[in-house]
């Protein structure tokens, strides 16, 4: 058994040794510039819009597979504009090679840096992400799912943690003229799985027109998503946001929230939430006296246990 057990570590010691020499080997071969030629080909065919890396690309093969991605672009749709819809300074996604044999998608850390999405619906209601998620491209995946299904095969996913920062998102609806705005947003998760507690921040700005309002906050909470079970909850839920702008009648206000947990479910449509406590200190032309708090705590109706599962309990606008 020992002599059985020593030539299995050898040769697994070979297998390492060997596939490291084999992706050192394959990594020296490929050039960066003729692979973003071949990638931007292949989005072109595939979606009809353009992939522009302008930045360096490299390439990781064993014992990670992945890439490192510098100044990229997409593209926006025909008839919404020059402008990307989607760009970025840095893009890094690694996924374990050895773990795919087992069904297991394990990533390391995903990183994405300077990015900025470009989300438009012109006056028509088309959108610039119609011709991404056509009929023809929904069937397709449908059908492979359902085939994935039918033969048994299904995949775990995993990540070390995922890091982002300076994503800009920007909505533009011309239907009713409305705009809405993401900036500076950053984020970090950690670890990222499907239906395990990860702890997350996230630091953002938002603004929007119509009535105009800018707000910049902090948020932060412990998530499990299990889009399987369609179940998403948040957990320890904290944050604080400062908001200027015609919606407060030029004044300002601080928001404070502090929440036990929320979960969600989409089919039916169910937002249960428990102990939550909001404090909002307001000044301007929208008080009378010029300043004010607003305290509301929420806490769950032992006599309504149905969809809406809060009632407020103390709800007081006395001076600050």
């Amino acid at each position: 058994m020992r002599k059985l057990l020593k030539w299995i570590m050898i040769a697994i010691v070979i297998i390492v040794v060997a596939g490291a020499a084999l992706a050192a080997y394959v990594a020296n071969r490929v050039e960066p510039e003729n692979l973003k030629k071949e990638l931007a080909a292949i989005v072109l065919e595939q979606t009809g819009r353009t992939l522009t890396i302008s930045g360096d690309l490299s390439l990781k093969f064993f014992p990670w597979l992945g890439a490192t991605i510098h100044d990229v672009s997409l593209s926006n749709a025909d008839g919404f504009g020059p402008e990307p819809m989607f760009e970025a300074g840095k893009v890094v996604v690694e996924v374990q090679v050895m773990p795919l044999l087992s069904k297991q998608i394990q990533m390391g850390d995903v990183v994405l840096h300077d990015a900025a999405f470009r989300l438009m619906l012109d006056a028509s209601g088309r959108s610039n992400l119609d011709d991404l998620l056509d009929a023809g491209g929904k069937k397709k995946e449908d059908g492979k799912k359902a085939q994935e299904a039918e033969d048994g095969v299904s995949y775990s996913f995993s990540a070390e943690s995922l890091e982002v920062e300076s994503l800009d998102i920007f909505v533009d609806n011309r239907q009713d003229g409305r705009s809405y705005s993401l900036k500076n947003a950053s984020l970090q998760a950690a670890p990222v799985a499907l239906a395990t507690p990860m702890k997350c921040s996230m630091d953002f700005g938002f603004g929007m027109t119509d009535p105009q309002m800018n707000l910049k906050a902090r948020l932060e909470t412990v998530a499990t998503v299990d889009p399987d079970n369609d179940s998403y909850l948040l957990r320890k839920i904290t944050g604080v946001a400062d908001i200027t702008g015609e919606v407060l009648k030029g004044g300002q206000g601080t928001l404070r929230m502090d929440m036990d947990s929320i979960a969600i479910k989409t089919e039916p449509q169910v937002v249960n939430g428990k102990d939550m406590v909001i404090i909002a200190d307001v000044s301007g032309e929208l008080l009378e006296g010029g300043q004010g708090r607003l305290h509301m705590n929420m806490v769950p109706s032992p006599s309504r246990p149905s969809r809406r599962s809060s009632t407020p309990r103390i709800w007081s606008l006395p001076p600050p």
